[in-house]
């Protein structure tokens, strides 16, 4: 076995570049479904292609400089300091958060039982919030409630999938 395919074996290679594209997109893709369906359909179709073609193109040669050769091991460390470290800030709810949190959290459990766009019959009033980084994490608890019709399971299933989204 070449020393090439060896190396490639034992490390996995990850484009940093890739890893963002693919990060901020699921969010922007989710928020299409809010629009009206003939809308969804081509600002999807014109989003997947434009993003097929930039990690197309982040694979060639000369973009190569920012992949990363990660061990197991290094990836396992990094994971674990990264969720420990979301943990800790209070992503999720289960250690303590700040003040900040129960607000955020109303909108987060907000983004799980009501229909998107959500509309807020008694006031007349939407949601308008930077809420991009929960919507992926909203669509575990939405999917989890529709399949349970528990609340606290899907709640649970939602903070879990915000904490490893964190």
């Amino acid at each position: 076995m070449s020393t090439n395919n060896q190396n490639s074996s034992k490390h996995l290679i990850i484009s940093f570049r890739n890893l963002v594209y693919l990060y901020i997109s699921i969010p922007t893709f989710l928020f299409f479904f809010w629009l009206k369906p003939v809308l969804t359909v081509c600002f999807a179709c014109l989003f997947l292609t434009g993003l097929f073609f930039i990690l197309k193109d982040n694979n060639s040669d000369e973009h190569q400089k920012d992949a990363y050769l990660f061990n197991k091991t290094n990836l396992l460390l990094i994971f674990s300091i990264s969720l420990i470290w979301c943990l800790l800030a209070g992503q999720g709810g289960f250690f303590y958060q700040s003040s900040d949190h129960y607000i955020r959290n109303g909108i987060f459990r907000d983004l799980i039982l009501f229909k998107w766009p959500v509309c807020y019959e008694k006031t007349d009033a939407m949601l308008t919030y930077y809420i991009g980084h929960w919507l992926f994490p909203a669509l575990f608890g939405k999917i989890a409630f529709i399949i349970t019709n528990n609340i606290s399971t899907a709640w649970l299933i939602a903070k879990i999938a915000l904490l490893f989204w964190s």
